[in-house]
């Protein structure tokens, strides 16, 4: 059977009967807007996720829809400091996920940032560029060099 999806369709219609229980995916940018959306859809269908945000305090508050999924559901849900916008932090990052010694099955990069005034990142890269291309490009960068994030991504999307 072929099932048709519209611009009205929702995570959960599309997910409807899927599971990715055992499964370990990755989500930059969880503190608002679609990184939370995912999170929910994902660990509603069992999956385990590790969401990443700049700002900690203010994904745990935005996210208690996702934790109140992940009890549910049974899947999982924790978080990292990752500010993709200073790439030491990315390789600090990088080291903690490195040292869980737990692969993942999915990596979303979702983070990122726009309409910001002008600034730069901590390594001289302009704000949006160095955050939405540089910092994610690391992340990638750290999950095929040497295994060192010990990533099997089957799936990489923007």
């Amino acid at each position: 059977m072929t099932r048709k999806f519209g611009f009205t369709s929702t995570t959960d219609q599309v997910l409807s009967g899927h599971s990715l229980k055992g499964k370990r995916v990755l989500i930059t940018g969880v503190s608002a807007g679609p990184g939370i959306e995912t999170a929910r859809a994902l660990v509603a269908i069992g999956a385990e996720v590790i969401g990443t945000a700049r700002n900690l305090a203010k994904a745990e508050s935005a996210t208690s829809v996702v934790r109140d999924a992940a009890r549910t559901a049974g899947g999982n849900f924790d978080m990292i400091a990752l500010d993709l916008a200073d790439l030491k932090n990315v390789d600090h990052c990088a080291g903690l996920l490195v040292s869980q010694g737990k692969p993942f099955d999915i990596v979303i990069a979702n983070a990122g940032v726009m309409a910001t005034p002008q600034g730069y990142t901590a390594d001289g890269f302009e704000t949006q560029f160095g955050t939405i291309r540089t910092g994610k490009g690391a992340v990638a960068q750290k999950r095929t060099a040497a295994a060192r994030l010990h990533l099997t991504a089957k799936n990489i999307t923007q």
